[in-house]
């Protein structure tokens, strides 16, 4: 089916279509149009410069920055001249950093600007192997040394430095057919790029993909959400992550669709509502926002326009689930969906960036059932893909097209494998994948490589169930899983996805392995604690608070077995964060970190309170159910 390399279906999208919309970035107020031709000979042109600057098929180019236009005519020349480019999360330790750039051998570092040169310098030797620094459009280089407060880090008179214009210029006396040379030299399963994993457990890895696994993926996701030239979407998410590079890269050039850059992450609402993509993805965290913002905008409304709203909500929501049965709705349910639609709810989807969407995608976690039918009342359909970035960032698709299932869309599952995609349950549950997608291994690391990929199945480390229709439901992450001292067996990311379905939960953080129960770390979403007005200033500390907390646990519990019960919480005083270890570049909880982080929290909810007595055995039916408890712990200074 899909064949060919990265460049060579991307460089036929500019003589197909040289006129059309390639990409937009913000250039003052207005949005700047860059067509397909222009596009096309933008990357010619920065492929040409590093052949310029002596790099080498297989020599190898880090990028670091925000989502701009550069990055991807960085990533996308490099591939064009045979070079290996490499991304790095913003977010990225100084350590982190240095170990991708010493890792990857890179001869040439692509920077955003120079607010990340600290980083860098406290990145050891990493850039003793880098030849060239380029920095990306309208980034100055640095004044000389001796103008500079020698107090403050910085670049100096770093001579490795190259504005984007200077880098440019190493393309002249470069012939177009050097590239072409190199283009057509490239095979469908050679290196296409590095995806260095976040490194949720230690140090990032080096997932290698080929451009079969690239072109084959893009190509088969375009034709299963139907991407066409006129759709959009908007770059936001860290390009050094494979799905957004799946569709701000590889989609894009598989279809001919647009990209927006966004020009900031403070501003990605505003831009949503200004450009109105049609495709639009987000990780979870990113819906639970937009549900958040829902649930504020419905629950001020009043009087007649309040009815509108939840007549038009329940419309929306009989149909749509109509529609996942495989039933047509009647012509009056039909009806009232279109009036629906323009009283109260194409109106809504523009308010957050969603009036066009066509196409509302989510990832990296899963999301929560209820929070999907909600969407469904506002008339978005969110449909959820699995996947890792050692398979090309997708393993299994929720569409709704599945032939021979009783229901179009099934919410609380991820889909179907995509076709070609072989998926089966190890003797463990683990999930084991075997496709076009699975990638060739872990640069440098054999060992690795080998416990991963088996007789060609990629063993992906998750969990999950198949049931008899063929949709997949991921449950946990092997590692992840807890054990009490009962011998209950839990999957800590089911727990936290209930804890949060709560407008106070911001984040939930189960703990409980080789202990007598289970408790939980949350961190409570400011916002919504301030609307309870109870006049404490700091959320953690309102009774009002964890009263509340308290009684949606104890719903909770209601309806799970004893041994499944969180039987104490600890409020936390701040956000976990990228900076302080305690999430992944991608937004993952790095447990073991907050876990030693939070320790003194985490033992002061295993010490009895007075008031409170907890069973040694929470398993025996003949123990009492305690109600959840917060409070009696003694929290050490970053964790209340």
């Amino acid at each position: 089916m899909a064949s060919g390399t990265i460049p060579a279906r991307f460089f036929a999208q500019g003589r197909a279509r040289p006129d059309a919309p390639g990409y937009y970035v913000r250039r003052g107020d207005p949005w700047l149009r860059i067509s397909w031709g222009q596009y096309v000979d933008n990357v010619r042109d920065v492929g040409r410069a590093l052949i310029g600057l002596g790099l080498d098929a297989g020599d190898r180019v880090c990028i670091l920055g925000f989502n701009r236009p550069e990055w991807v005519e960085m990533a996308l020349g490099c591939m064009a001249a045979g070079v290996i480019p490499a991304g790095i999360y913003t977010g990225h330790t100084p350590a982190a950093i240095g170990h991708i750039l010493r890792h990857s051998r890179a001869r040439v570092l692509l920077l955003e600007d120079l607010r990340y040169w600290p980083k860098l310098e406290r990145a050891g030797d990493a850039l003793a192997g880098i030849e060239h620094i380029v920095l990306m459009r309208a980034t100055a280089l640095p004044e000389s040394s001796e103008l500079r407060d020698p107090s403050e880090p910085g670049p100096g008179d770093d001579p490795r430095l190259l504005s984007w214009d200077a880098f440019l210029t190493r393309a002249e006396g470069v012939p177009n057919s050097a590239l072409d040379n190199r283009s057509r030299e490239l095979g469908e399963d050679d290196l296409a790029t590095l995806v260095y994993t976040p490194g949720t457990t230690g140090q990032p890895k080096a997932v290698m993909l080929s451009h079969r696994n690239l072109v084959w993926t893009a190509q088969t996701a375009a034709e299963l959400i139907g991407v066409h030239p006129d759709d959009s979407s908007l770059s936001y998410l860290p390009l050094s992550h494979i799905i957004e590079q799946l569709f701000s890269i590889y989609l894009p050039a598989i279809s001919g669709s647009a990209v927006y850059f966004a020009d900031s992450l403070g501003r990605v609402a505003f831009s949503l509502k200004e450009v109105q993509p049609t495709i639009v993805f987000g990780e979870s965290r990113v819906w639970e926002a937009f549900h958040a913002r829902l649930n504020l905008l419905i629950k001020r409304a009043s009087g007649p326009r309040k009815r509108i709203i939840s007549w038009a909500i329940s419309v929306s929501r009989r149909a749509h689930a109509l529609q996942r049965e495989g039933k047509s709705a009647s012509r009056l349910l039909a009806a009232q969906h279109q009036i629906a639609r323009r009283l109260a709810l194409d109106r809504i989807r523009s308010s957050l960036g969603l009036g066009r969407a066509r196409i509302c995608m989510s990832g990296a976690a899963p999301l929560d059932a209820e929070l999907l039918e909600f969407f469904t009342g506002l008339d978005i359909v969110i449909q959820e893909a699995y996947g890792q970035t050692e398979a090309s960032g997708t393993t299994t698709f929720n569409r709704s097209d599945h032939e021979g299932a009783p229901g179009q869309l099934r919410f609380g599952t991820v889909g179907k494998p995509l076709p070609g995609v072989e998926v089966r349950l190890a003797d463990d549950g683990e999930l084991l994948v075997k496709g076009p997608n699975v990638f060739l291994g872990y640069e440098g690391d054999d060992e690795a490589t080998r416990a991963r990929l088996v007789d060609g199945w990629l063993h992906s480390g998750d969990l999950g169930t198949i049931d008899e229709h063929g949709f997949l439901t991921v449950t946990s992450r092997k590692r992840d899983l807890i054990t009490t001292r009962g011998g209950a067996v839990v999957s800590p990311h089911a727990v936290e996805l209930a804890l949060k379905r709560h407008e106070l939960v911001d984040e939930a953080v189960i703990v409980g392995h080789e202990r007598d129960y289970l408790a939980a770390l949350i961190i409570v979403h400011a916002p919504a604690a301030k609307r309870l007005g109870d006049g404490q200033a700091l959320p953690h500390r309102s009774p009002q608070v964890r009263e509340v907390i308290a009684a949606h646990i104890d719903a909770f519990n209601a309806g799970r077995p004893a041994d499944e019960h969180i039987r104490r919480f600890e409020l936390l005083a701040r956000p976990l964060t990228i900076d302080d270890g305690e999430l992944t570049p991608s937004l993952k909880l790095r447990r073991d970190v907050i876990h030693e982080r939070f320790a003194d929290a985490i033992e002061g909810l295993y010490r009895d309170p007075p008031d409170m007595t907890v069973s040694p055995d929470p398993v025996s039916p003949a123990a009492p159910e305690p109600r959840a408890h917060a409070g009696g712990v003694k929290p050490r200074q970053n964790s209340s």
